[in-house]
This record gives structure tokens, sequence and C-alpha cells, in this order.
């Protein structure tokens, strides 16, 4: 029986790692360190990202509280973690740049944002917004502003703008 427990990211959102408890045979319990994408084991916590050199934390910056795996926000206080905070920026930063919106587009856009994150009545009003400007930009624009949100968007609105 496997059983997952604590993670590890960087501050730009990259697991870095995850405990991987096994149970084994008469009751036995180990508890090991694995590296993300599995392979090998992890003899010390690295305290730097492996992708991009960012500081790693196993806890919620503001509150103390362990990070869960695939987290936007802490479960605790509430707050988002940073590499949430950095999308929401870029996205809104990158909405700006878009040229076939008009500036009441571009707000609009921007408001959508903070609602596609997290599953609440306000989602389906944000996705059928964002989604009536997707129209309005070129494909380019588009894609950029997926990569920029898709690992922070809820689950609903991946599956709705992220379709396998």
């Amino acid at each position: 029986m496997l059983v997952m427990g604590r993670v590890l990211y960087c501050e730009k959102g990259h697991l870095v790692g995850l405990t991987n408890t096994m149970r084994a045979h008469r009751g036995m319990i180990a508890t090991r360190w694995v590296r993300s994408g599995g392979g090998s084991f992890l003899s010390e916590l690295p305290e730097f990202c492996l992708e991009c050199g960012s500081p790693t934390s196993q806890v919620c910056a503001q509150c103390n509280t362990p990070i869960a795996f695939r987290g936007k926000d802490c479960g605790k206080c509430g707050k988002a973690h940073p590499w949430t905070e950095t999308a929401l920026a870029a996205a809104k930063e990158y909405a700006d740049e878009i040229d076939e919106l008009s500036t009441e587009d571009k707000i609009a856009l921007k408001g959508t944002f903070d609602d596609l994150t997290v599953e609440t009545p306000r989602t389906q009003l944000a996705l059928s917004r964002f989604t009536k400007l997707a129209k309005k930009m070129g494909p380019p624009a588009l894609e950029t502003l997926q990569k920029i949100l898709v690992d922070i968007v809820a689950e609903t609105v991946k599956k709705t703008l992220f379709p396998k």
C-alpha cells in the first residue's frame, strides 16, 4: 500500500520531491523522500530547485502549515502560494499586452483569473467570460495564457480550457 505524505515545492511551483510511505509486510512502515518524476531517492532535501534554482519549502510561507500536494493556496490560512501569485500576476500583465482586446476587454479578462483558480459559484461565470474573450484574441495569445494558467486553474476549468 502506497500513501503520499509531505511534499517539497520550490517557490516557482515545481514539485521537487515527496514522501513515499510504504506499508510493507508485517505492518512495517518505511518513509523516504523521492525526487519528483520518480526514480532516485533523495538522501538530503534540496534547499534549491533542481529545475530553476529557486528556494524550496515544505510549508506555507505565511502560517508554516505543510503544503498540500498540488496545492495552489494554503489549506489553513487560505493565502496563495508564491507560484499561484506569480502565475496570476503574469497572466494579468500579459492580458495588457493582447492587442486584439479593448481596454474594457482587458479589464474583464483580468477579472476572471482569480475566479478560475477555485471552485466557487463564480467559477462558471468567469469561465464563460474568459471563453468569450478568448474568441477575440488570436491563437498565440490564447496559448500563452493557457501556459501561464494551466497549473493554477480549478479542475473543472482545466477540463474546459485544456481538453485532452
